[in-house]
């Protein structure tokens, strides 16, 4: 892998490779991109939170179990999607997860970007407003003692 600092250039498309950097940093470097690609749980919840568009490329499991993961958090993420919006989306995130050829998904995902950019905003505010796992937990017991 090219090391940090390095800058590759290909076509319309650079890419600078960043050093490790500390959560703050991570966070801020999502919140100041147009689009995360991000990889693993971890960075999918932060990505989440920056409210961007966002490209998951899910931790390969046995048995492919990684597949199902993404397929239901897609039907979660997509359900108010319009049906374009929805299917660019599923189909740019399968084939980035199938290491397959992007260029078939990706002009109908940039169409539906700007669609995809007011989604991210609405999901990262919905995401806000939940309770904290710790929270639900103490109402799960506290139901269960009654």
């Amino acid at each position: 892998p090219p090391a940090a600092g390095t800058t590759l250039m290909r076509d319309a498309l650079t890419l600078h490779v960043l050093p490790m950097l500390d959560l703050d940093a991570y966070d801020r470097l999502l919140w100041g991109c147009d689009l995360n690609f991000v990889r693993g749980e971890d960075s999918f919840v932060r990505a989440q939170f920056a409210a961007r568009p966002l490209v998951w490329q899910a931790y390969r499991q046995e048995e492919d179990a990684h597949f199902a993961k993404l397929e239901a958090f897609l039907r979660l993420y997509c359900a108010d999607l319009s049906h374009d919006g929805a299917a660019a989306l599923g189909t740019l995130w399968q084939a980035w997860n199938r290491e397959q050829d992007l260029a078939p998904a990706w002009a109908a995902f940039l169409d539906t970007l700007p669609e995809l950019k007011r989604h991210a905003d609405v999901w990262s505010q919905t995401l806000a407003r939940q309770t904290d796992l710790a929270a639900n937990l103490v109402k799960f017991c506290n139901k269960l003692l009654k």
